[in-house]
């Protein structure tokens, strides 16, 4: 019986949405509907991981929010350097709590761009990837999404929304999830 019930919890655990959220700063003016449609893309790529995307686009400042893991994000335009050649984003996993990251939109567009792929889904696959490093607080990579560097089969992959985390990474990101929920959640 205690072997049932001990299955049970982890079952309903293993199931539940966790909800996290994720401030954006759009400094580099992404036009607003590729924004929202990254930020639709960013969100199914998680409901595998059991995370709902909870955004807030604002300035530098925002508030955390109370009782949930906060990640924030900036869209940078060109004067943000990136710290790798060919890299479309970083993550700051030793600064603060871990939970900033950046996007560059020129490295993103230009990907885009060379691949013949929307920039909202190289935005949001872009996001999703330094999520997925903050999340787990790793710079590891694997395959999918959080692959090291992509390629154009992966870009093929990401306009037909075929790209996803591998399942190592989804059993990462929920245990440190549920880490966090339990109360070492990160906040800015």
């Amino acid at each position: 019986m205690l072997k049932l019930t001990i299955a049970l919890v982890f079952a309903l655990t293993a199931s539940a949405q966790t909800e996290v959220a994720v401030h954006l700063h759009n400094t580099a003016g992404v036009p607003a509907g590729e924004v929202k449609e990254a930020m639709r893309i960013a969100g199914r790529l998680f409901e595998p991981v059991g995370v709902t995307l909870r955004w807030k686009t604002c300035e530098a400042g925002c508030e955390a929010e109370a009782g949930m893991p906060t990640y924030v994000l900036g869209l940078a335009g060109a004067a943000v350097e990136m710290p790798l050649p060919g890299a479309l984003g970083f993550s700051m996993l030793a600064t603060g709590k871990g939970n900033r990251g950046a996007v560059s939109l020129p490295r993103v567009s230009t990907f885009a761009e060379a691949n013949s792929v929307p920039v909202a889904a190289v935005l949001a696959y872009s996001i999703a990837h330094e999520l997925g490093h903050m999340i787990t607080r790793s710079k590891a990579h694997s395959n999918g999404v959080m692959k090291a560097k992509w390629d154009r089969e992966n870009a093929l992959r990401m306009g037909q929304s075929r790209l996803d985390f591998a399942g190592d990474d989804v059993a990462a990101m929920k245990a440190a999830l549920v880490a966090d929920v339990k109360g070492v959640s990160r906040a800015e």
